[in-house]
């Protein structure tokens, strides 16, 4: 009986070392009435890496855009700069969805560079339109702890 409370002490505490060593991606919204009023709205995300294995999570807005468009995106390393050419996805409807972005997020989350872009269709820079939860994935990172800012800017359109 007591080696079985031992095990599931020990189980319990790696799984929380698990838990608590996880790259994490916080989310603040500005704008207009924040989906209250007419106008755009700005979502920030503060993308930090995983400290042992450099992954990001996926992870969902905060905010449901849906019904917005998604008219540009910006990418600002941090002082813990994550791997040159990493890869930003935004999906669409789940964590496992369609790129808003049609890849136009590719090799662009950097070392060096800050980077401003526009979704593409038909390789043409476009804004959006979101018709459900976005996700936010970031793919190709090797640095521990890495910092990113996503900043995504939403618009109506009449």
């Amino acid at each position: 009986m007591r080696l079985l409370k031992y095990l599931i002490v020990v189980v319990i505490v790696s799984i929380s070392s698990v838990v608590l060593a996880a790259g994490t991606i916080t989310f603040a919204t500005y704008g207009p009435g924040v989906r209250g009023g007419k106008g755009g709205i700005q979502i920030v995300a503060t993308c930090t890496a995983d400290a042992t294995d450099a992954s990001y999570p996926i992870t969902v807005l905060s905010t449901n855009m849906t019904g917005m468009y998604l008219n540009q995106v910006r990418i600002k390393f941090g002082g813990t700069a994550p791997t040159a050419n990493s890869d930003l996805e935004i999906l669409e409807h789940s964590s496992t969805g369609y790129d808003i972005l049609n890849g136009a997020g590719a090799n662009l989350v950097d070392a060096v560079t800050n980077s401003d872009f526009q979704a593409t269709i038909n390789s043409v820079p476009s804004s959006v339109y979101v018709y459900g939860d976005l996700y936010i994935k970031i793919t190709n990172n090797v640095v521990n702890s890495a910092l990113t800012t996503i900043i995504l800017d939403f618009i109506e359109l009449d």
